[in-house]
Formats: C-alpha cells, sequence, structure tokens
C-alpha cells in the first residue's frame, strides 16, 4: 500500500503534497539538507526538532549523527516515531 492510501483525508487536503511525499529513491531528502543547515547555523548545544516518517525513525538519526548531531526519538500518544530532537554539540 502506498504512503498516500495509508494517510487519512485531512491530513491530505490540509498539507501540501510537497511536505509528505518525497522521491522513494530519497526520502530523507529533506532531513539531509536540514542536518546540513544545522551543522553551519546551531551554536553548541543549539537544538533542532523535526517531525519525521515514522517509518524512518532509525535512518534520519544516521542521518543527524554523520553531521554531529546528537539526536532522541520521541513517540506520540499512540506509540510511533513522530518527532526527533537533536543537540549540535561538536
Amino acid at each position: 500500500m502506498s504512503e498516500r492510501a495509508a494517510m487519512q483525508d485531512n491530513v491530505l487536503v490540509y498539507e501540501p503534497g510537497l511536505a509528505l511525499f518525497v522521491p522513494n529513491d530519497d526520502p530523507l531528502r529533506f532531513y539531509k539538507a536540514i542536518a546540513a543547515i544545522a551543522q553551519r547555523s546551531l551554536k553548541k548545544e543549539g537544538l533542532l526538532v523535526v517531525e519525521i516518517n515514522e517509518a524512518l525513525a532509525d535512518e534520519t538519526c544516521a542521518v543527524f549523527a554523520a553531521v554531529g548531531l546528537k539526536s532522541m526519538v520521541y513517540k506520540d500518544f499512540r506509540g510511533k516515531s513522530r518527532w526527533i530532537s537533536a543537540v549540535w554539540n561538536p
């Protein structure tokens, strides 16, 4: 089943497609860009918080770790991985 088919209508109607869908061959595209910006912009102990695709929590943490961010996954009220906080500590 595609992610689009599994999403609720209220998400599809109110969120832009660009915010919801990325190419299948590069699902972490935006997180790689965010990690690069964070590496350049955050001060020591600076904090970054992002919402994530629950299926890619570990992979997203790895993207952040690759640039020196220490990250932690947070779950929503349904127990799904939903956010990552990452701290810059070079």
